[in-house]
């Protein structure tokens, strides 16, 4: 792979420098031609110049500066990181991403993750300078960002995002089938990357239509989880996560107008999920699907975790009509 890399990048800087040389070979002689004819007694300085300033921006724009600066070879990363474009890594900390990964030899190394909104506060943004942000995002297991995944690992086990159809949760299945493969993992127990949740991304959009992806990527997953475990893996992480995103579909279709939300049952029905019996392995106490505190958020998050029962979707469906409704009312207000 390091050869292949290493080809890719030799024969892309190539094209480039060609591609700029002729460029300004041909600049070069317009400028002198130009010369000639407007100062025809300083040509052979003006050539001089155009020569040398040439050269060198063939060299600056064709990337040799970069590469005298740094090192000749590419560079051959042993571990893959997802990481989103929008978060925020905390400064000086790849020295010791790699001194851990060096010293445990470890499939998988696992940091902490703060998840915030939109903006660090002055307050959090001083806290990460001295590597003191509490540890928000418990779920190492769920989520892709908190892992540095070695290359050979995921290579060895053919793991990669193969299911294209899925537009959220993928990341979740992702490291379950990671887990699968019993990595030998480490952790750094600091709150190293930080995670935004913010206004209009594809988690937290507001709409029918990003509504409907999510139910069918949640569906699609918990089908998958289910054929894990009626293959055998009946354990309680197969059990968890597979409620978990049953849940999760019931949850965001129970926000549907009936019609659109019966069709969601009649299709998790028809695929064994719905009415659905709880396996016994299932060690969830919480759903952590509602914002809302106090005896409220106790209710509601009690009415999640029953949501695959015949009684639990209906209940939950009349409860969501005065939100929707708001949200329509809203809605129209807004457009007129």
């Amino acid at each position: 792979m390091g050869g292949e890399l290493r080809d890719k990048v030799a024969s892309g800087v190539a094209w480039s420098l060609g591609e700029k040389l002729g460029t300004i070979l041909l600049q070069m002689v317009v400028s002198i031609v130009v010369a000639r004819l407007l100062m025809p007694d300083d040509v052979g300085l003006m050539a001089l110049m155009t020569f040398f300033s040439s050269l060198a921006l063939v060299v600056v724009d064709s990337g040799f500066s970069q590469m005298l600066i740094r090192k000749g070879d590419p560079a051959q990363g042993d571990y893959i990181w997802f990481v989103d474009a929008d978060d925020f890594l905390l400064p000086n900390i790849l020295g010791s991403l790699r001194d851990k990964t060096v010293e445990t030899a470890c499939d998988r190394l696992i940091v902490g993750g703060y998840q915030f909104t939109d903006c660090l506060t002055d307050e959090e943004i001083a806290l990460s300078r001295q590597r003191k942000l509490p540890i928000n995002s418990p779920w190492y297991d769920s989520v892709v960002w908190r892992s540095l995944l070695r290359r050979e690992f995921l290579l060895k086990n053919g793991l990669n995002f193969r299911y294209p159809e899925l537009t959220h949760g993928e990341d979740g299945l992702f490291m379950y089938e990671v887990g699968l493969c019993a990595p030998k993992s480490a952790e750094i127990k600091l709150a190293l990357y930080c995670y935004r949740e913010h206004s209009g991304s594809a988690e937290t959009v507001v709409s029918m239509e990003n509504r409907r992806r999510k139910i069918r990527s949640f569906v699609r997953i918990a089908e998958i989880l289910l054929n894990y475990y009626r293959s055998g893996k009946q354990d309680s992480t197969t059990a968890d996560k597979l409620m978990v995103f049953l849940w999760f579909a019931l949850y965001e279709a129970a926000a549907l107008p009936r019609k659109d939300a019966a069709a969601v049952l009649r299709q998790l029905r028809q695929k064994g999920l719905y009415p659905f019996h709880r396996p016994h392995q299932c060690t969830l106490t919480h759903a952590y699907m509602t914002r809302q505190t106090g005896w409220i958020g106790t209710i509601l998050d009690w009415l999640c975790r029953h949501l695959h029962t015949r009684w639990g979707f209906p209940l939950m469906w009349l409860l969501q009509r005065p939100v929707q409704w708001k949200r329509r009312l809203a809605r129209s207000v807004k457009t007129t």
